[in-house]
């Protein structure tokens, strides 16, 4: 059983979370030339490709939400970060395009459900404390997503691509995972 922990713990928690979250997901971006190199494809393809990552966001929105309130976050939220960082090493490594489609849309659905999970418990966290946290853990995230960019842009040409995604993902599921756990007494 968790330890229970006090709004201040909480809310730093939640703010590594989503620094976590922006860094995780927008690691990949300075890299997509390599990934497109993967696929053999030109721009135009990709750009299409990539935007098929819509579609399992769209089914994140319209499920996520139902079935925390039905399973509760904790469970919820660790298959999401599963889902979210288990695809995105799958797409550094597919050099099909149709393997990239089905994995783009589990990466869409990823990144949509980890982000309701997270702001879920954002909102009830204000409700417990009055502690308003929404814009300041979009700032946390918009850090992360920066901090990111920069330093993948550095890796480019230095770390390989695959190297660099698959390790990125582990620690940052494992630190992740380590917080929800840690936060499992406050969850919804």
């Amino acid at each position: 059983m968790a330890k229970d922990v006090d709004h201040s713990q909480e809310q730093k928690f939640l703010y590594t979370l989503l620094f976590l979250f922006g860094f995780g997901i927008m690691a990949w971006v300075p890299r997509f030339p390599e990934v497109k190199a993967n696929l053999g494809l030109d721009n135009g393809a990709f750009g299409s490709l990539m935007s098929t990552g819509s579609i399992g966001a769209f089914f994140g929105l319209l499920t996520v939400g139902h079935i925390i309130h039905r399973f509760g976050a904790f469970k919820v939220t660790l298959i999401s970060i599963t889902i979210l960082f288990s695809s995105l090493v799958a797409l550094v490594h597919v050099q099909a395009s149709a393997l990239f489609l089905i994995f783009n849309i589990l990466f869409g659905f990823g990144i949509t459900a980890v982000h309701v999970c997270l702001n879920s418990q954002v909102f009830h966290f204000l409700e417990r404390s009055n502690i308003n946290l929404v814009t300041s853990t979009a700032g946390y995230w918009s850090a992360g997503a920066l901090s990111t960019a920069i330093l993948s842009g550095f890796l480019v040409g230095r770390v390989d691509l695959v190297t660099h995604i698959d390790f990125l993902c582990v620690v940052i599921t494992i630190l992740m995972f380590a917080l929800i756990i840690r936060l499992r007494s406050v969850l919804i």
